[in-house]
């Protein structure tokens, strides 16, 4: 009883927004550790049953001008390609099964989200944004099998892009 009692306390603590750059920010349950990982800035939060991270590549287009033009005069066609390739080339690095996928708008943004599990069935969430030629990733991997608190949500939910 007064596990539960703690973690309702725990999970009523309000998120702290970060600012990843001057274009997105995130909610976090608090201040998640930043590292550069092969050049991509990354930050990270663990908590006992789940993790969160968010993963910033910049300049992922050779041709920016054009391939932002394309994206934003309603022809998302390059962009909807770019994102489902990274998809394919994350579900096929460790045989992980796609459950779903979804393409999300945020104002002028494409975006995907997918949900899959790894080769030991746990689940994990991905949301890929793409803003003029910067790539982000938004990740919740859950830790344990069958468990479905609403940490995906609530993090999914609180990225904000400035227009």
């Amino acid at each position: 009883m007064i596990l539960i009692f703690s973690n309702s306390i725990s999970n009523a603590q309000p998120w702290k927004t970060i600012i990843i750059n001057d274009e997105v920010s995130v909610n976090f349950p608090s201040l998640p550790i930043k590292k550069e990982i092969q050049g991509k800035e990354m930050y990270f939060y663990r908590a006992e049953d789940y993790a969160l991270m968010v993963g910033v590549a910049i300049k992922v287009f050779s041709d920016s001008s054009s391939q932002l033009k394309q994206q934003n005069s309603g022809e998302i066609k390059p962009a909807d390609t770019f994102l489902s390739q990274v998809i394919n080339g994350k579900i096929a690095h460790g045989n992980q099964i796609l459950l779903s996928t979804k393409t999300v708008k945020i104002g002028n943004h494409i975006g995907k989200e997918i949900a899959y599990l790894t080769s030991d069935s746990k689940e994990r969430f991905c949301f890929l944004l793409l803003t003029k030629d910067t790539l982000y990733t938004f990740e919740c991997w859950y830790l344990k099998k069958n468990i479905k608190p609403n940490e995906k949500e609530t993090f999914f939910n609180s990225i904000l892009v400035k227009e």
